[in-house]
């Protein structure tokens, strides 16, 4: 069983009893204020304002704490860490441009850095506790919001890559993935997002396994 934390969160841009007294108590670590984006044509946009700024050592510090607090307090397999879901974490993204190194950096030093707690956790258990990323669909996706998944592969920080999520099945490059991920012997899954048919999610399962998937990942999944 593992526990499931999304890195980032926007419903309470729309649902202001969902924003947490952390949040509350610290706006300024969010990408922006309510209305900061109200004009634009991106209605998602329009709702990313409340997306934490990774830029600031504060909110990684506090996104480490919770997953310290998680695997230590609860006998769980592994954390998936949920980037997907909200994709906002730098300040460029919201203005539709790519980030910079230095963006890519903190975050590849927050992986690393929860990699090594949940190490620590681990040996103190004496069983393994695995780390599961949810990422975007393609590389130059990834770096561009901020996520260097090839060096995370690189490092040997993560044990499953999850990747996907919405209704681009057949836009995801499985087989390119695959490959990555069996250069560093890491399992694949590939989103399967809400299901329609059980013979649609059969095909698209198929789909994916053709090109090298090691199996599927399930979101929003309601029968």
């Amino acid at each position: 069983m593992f526990a499931s934390y999304r890195m980032n969160m926007i419903q309470d841009s729309w649902q202001r009893s969902f924003r947490t007294k952390w949040k509350r108590e610290h706006p300024e670590l969010c990408l922006g204020e309510r209305g900061s984006y109200e004009n634009s044509d991106n209605e998602e946009l329009r709702h990313c304002w409340s997306s934490l700024d990774w830029e600031h050592e504060a909110v990684r510090d506090q996104r480490l704490a919770v997953i310290e607090e998680i695997c230590s307090g609860y006998d769980v397999d592994g954390m998936e860490l949920d980037f997907w879901r909200w994709p906002a974490f730098f300040k460029p993204t919201l203005e539709q441009k790519p980030v910079e190194q230095r963006h890519l950096d903190a975050m590849t030093d927050f992986m690393r850095r929860a990699r090594g707690r949940m190490m620590e956790i681990e040996s103190e258990r004496g069983r393994p506790l695995l780390l599961a990323p949810r990422v975007f669909d393609t590389l130059d996706v990834n770096r561009r919001m901020g996520l260097d998944v090839e060096t995370w592969l690189e490092e040997g920080l993560l044990d499953i890559l999850v990747v996907g999520g919405d209704y681009t099945y057949y836009s995801i490059p499985v087989a390119d993935w695959a490959e990555i991920a069996r250069r560093y012997d890491v399992p694949l899954y590939v989103c399967l997002y809400r299901s329609t048919t059980v013979e649609q999610d059969r095909a698209v399962t198929t789909y994916h396994s053709s090109f090298g998937s090691d199996g599927v990942y399930t979101f929003n999944f309601k029968l």
